[in-house]
């Protein structure tokens, strides 16, 4: 991440989940050097096909960093499976 440049993340989710409670989560997490990780999303399963758009960024960097961009699934022991889709993810330096 070059200085003075913020990173933008723009992606697409669905969910899929025979759950009957919610308890899964989709976590987003970004983390910048020098920076602790902040979780900008935490996406609950609510079992909907439909694809929705998320987008977040970091603030501006005055110095040169490394940036990583984490997706991880986490749940509860319920009594069903939940899948969570991520598709065409876009990183952006602004």
């Amino acid at each position: 991440m070059p200085a003075n440049c913020t990173l933008t993340v723009k992606f697409w989710v669905r969910t899929t989940t025979t759950e009957t409670s919610r308890g899964d989560y989709l976590n987003v997490s970004f983390a910048v050097t020098g920076v602790p990780p902040k979780t900008y999303f935490s996406l609950s399963s609510d079992g909907s096909p439909d694809w929705y758009q998320y987008s977040g960024s970091t603030g501006t960097a005055t110095t040169d960093r490394s940036a990583t961009v984490s997706f991880y699934a986490s749940g509860t022991a319920g009594n069903g499976v939940t899948a969570f889709d991520v598709d065409d993810v876009r990183f952006t330096l602004g």
